[in-house]
């Protein structure tokens, strides 16, 4: 089901790497019949997440009335909620050891993201955002959004779909904080 090379090899960030180690090591003990799986998240978001992660970034300025210094907010991400994945996790934690990447398998960029954060507080958030490059990363992904077909275990097995991501997310993330 999933294709870690495709998804994530020419990475530099530590996280991701780690994530590739151990995707490589769970496949190689299952061979030893331990019921294992690789299960790999894209972005999770919950208030619980610190106060410095984007979305929730956003949304405690906008509410606050507050500037923000932001990077590239041409990129695209895929976010899905926590309580959604962690349905998905035990769902799958019921079946046969696979490998998986659990995603809603919606993109939001982080323009659309400073846009909507603002607007739930009747803002223009043209007002409200700045550029820093500091914030910016270097070898960027434009892009890092799951492919739509990881979710079709999801649909068709265990009749699961996420149903909050974009504009529901945020305004979930807005009221909950």
């Amino acid at each position: 089901m999933v294709n870690i090379n495709s998804n994530l090899a020419k990475n530099k960030n530590p996280y991701i790497v780690a994530q590739q180690k151990s995707y490589k090591l769970i496949k190689n003990y299952r061979k030893y019949n331990l019921n294992l799986f690789n299960l790999i998240f894209f972005q999770i978001e919950s208030p619980l997440r610190p106060n410095d992660f984007f979305i929730k970034k956003v949304c405690l300025h906008a509410k606050k009335r507050k500037k923000i210094l932001v990077g590239n907010i041409n990129t695209f991400r895929d976010y899905s909620w926590a309580p959604e994945i962690a349905k998905a996790v035990y769902l799958i934690s019921n079946t046969k050891p696979k490998d998986i990447i659990i995603s809603a398998g919606k993109s939001m960029s982080g323009l659309e993201i400073l846009k909507y954060g603002y607007k739930l507080n009747n803002l223009d958030y043209k007002k409200y955002y700045k550029i820093n490059k500091i914030f910016e990363r270097e070898n960027e992904n434009k892009y890092l959004i799951s492919d739509k077909k990881n979710n079709f275990f999801l649909k068709k097995k265990l009749k699961f779909s996420f149903k909050i991501y974009r504009q529901k997310l945020l305004r979930l993330m807005y009221q909950n904080i």
